[in-house]
């Protein structure tokens, strides 16, 4: 009786294997002469040797004796690169899995999401699928391209104005980098930087300072009974240089200002000195400037043309919103009642009469 068991638990069924076919379809002349196929992306429960199928509402079965005769992604690669060769006669299409070397004229990447059978035996199919195609520059070396006159020029003359190639640039944008060190810079250090070290010059050179520059004004409000103070009102102007995204660099100011509003009035990191720690650990003991503590703010920028800071012309926007604000609450502070207060935060205590 044990032995019958034994010999019973050791017997399985033989896997059946499974594999897809190209089915046959109208041919269309006019495609690219080379197509490259990458592998196909699988979703995690797709990349196994065992089938799936559906198996009730949001379940999922792996069959233990049915099976893929090849990897998945292979077999997809393969059936899809025969299918297209039989479409597209006049073109040739082929696998990073096979052994051409050659430059493509496009390119097919193939991300299947769900591959399946349903309880009904429907397979059901979900992917997404891109084709991109070489610019008329693919293959180039870049160093010998030319940027004149919005046009990008080869070695060999030929021209695409940058429309052109946006155009053929299936993601619709194009990418550039460029290098520049300062003249002060040894060449040494700008090497430095460019693999990934600290590599800094400045502000101030032999001949020039190449800071950004603002003027910062506060309008603030102050309870002749409880010396609360409130700010009403902030304008700020700044000459950055040539501002790429103007948006973005006027929304920095404008926090740059909060955030100097929030050091005059509320900041205060207070020291527990015989247990050498911070006293307030969090925001429920560290204050800072809430939409409730702001009222109305202007960052305005001013056009400036710097050719000595960098090629570009760019300056920074990262503190120059913080930094004159400060001085503008407190000057408003004394504006409105007289008294002088040199430091921050400013407190209620700081503005009770002598």
């Amino acid at each position: 009786m044990m032995a019958a068991l034994a010999l019973a638990g050791c017997t399985s069924p033989e896997p059946a294997y499974f594999t897809l076919a190209a089915v046959p379809g109208q041919a269309a002349a006019g495609g690219p002469k080379l197509v490259e196929m990458q592998r196909p992306g699988l979703a995690g429960y797709l990349d196994r040797p065992g089938i799936v199928r559906a198996n009730g509402a949001y379940q999922l079965q792996v069959a233990g004796t049915e099976r893929w005769g090849e990897p998945l992604g292979d077999l997809v690669g393969r059936i899809l690169s025969e299918d297209l060769n039989q479409r597209l006669p006049g073109t040739s299409v082929f696998t990073t899995a096979g052994s051409i070397s050659a430059q493509p004229d496009a390119r097919i990447e193939l991300d299947v999401q769900r591959f399946d059978a349903d309880a009904s035996g429907d397979v059901v199919l979900l992917a997404q699928v891109a084709v991109s195609e070489d610019g008329p520059f693919a293959g180039r070396d870049p160093a010998a391209l030319q940027f004149a006159g919005g046009y990008v020029v080869g070695a060999d003359g030929a021209a695409h104005s940058l429309a052109d190639l946006l155009k053929a640039s299936p993601a619709g944008s194009l990418d550039a980098s460029a290098e520049w060190k300062p003249d002060t810079m040894p060449a040494d250090k700008a090497q430095y930087g460019l693999l990934g070290g600290f590599a800094i010059e400045g502000p101030i050179t032999k001949t020039h300072a190449i800071y950004s520059f603002g003027a910062q004004f506060a309008e603030v409000r102050v309870d002749p009974l409880l010396r609360t103070v409130r700010v009403a009102r902030m304008v700020g102007a700044f000459a950055c240089g040539r501002v790429i995204n103007p948006r973005t660099a006027r929304s920095n100011l404008m926090g740059g200002m909060i955030w100097g509003a929030s050091f005059a009035l509320l900041e205060e990191t207070q020291v527990d000195r015989p247990r050498a720690r911070f006293a307030n650990q969090d925001l429920a003991s560290y204050h800072i400037s809430t939409c409730a503590d702001i009222g109305e703010v202007t960052a305005e920028i001013v056009d400036e043309t710097d050719t000595v800071v960098n090629a570009i012309g760019a300056k920074a926007v990262g503190e120059i919103g913080i930094v004159g604000m400060p001085a503008a609450i407190a000057n408003a502070v004394y504006h409105a009642t007289g008294i002088r207060v040199r430091k921050t935060p400013i407190l209620i205590e700081d503005l009770l009469p002598p």
